[in-house]
């Protein structure tokens, strides 16, 4: 904590200070609560982790499916080449 009391002093304003602080502590908490194996704190990890893999999820999907799309208006559109007149 005293690490954190140095480098407050160039955070700015008193309100700023304490409110950089409790995030800190706040954070530090959440983490020991976690390391006591605390269920509430374990679910709200699951939770994160499930719309975090939701979204991944979702962002691959739609990236795969412009690709595909892509790649067929590339194969629809494409020049076809003249024929060789002799």
């Amino acid at each position: 904590m005293m690490m954190l009391k140095k480098m407050g002093s160039d955070i700015g304003s008193l309100s700023e200070r304490w409110c950089l602080m409790y995030r800190v502590e706040a954070i530090f908490r959440f983490i020991e609560a976690l390391g006591r194996g605390d269920p509430i704190a374990w679910g709200l990890v699951g939770i994160f982790a499930i719309i975090g893999a939701g979204l991944g999820l979702f962002t691959w999907k739609i990236s795969r499916d412009l690709k595909r799309e892509d790649e067929e208006r590339k194969n629809r559109y494409r020049r076809k080449p003249r024929p060789k007149s002799d």
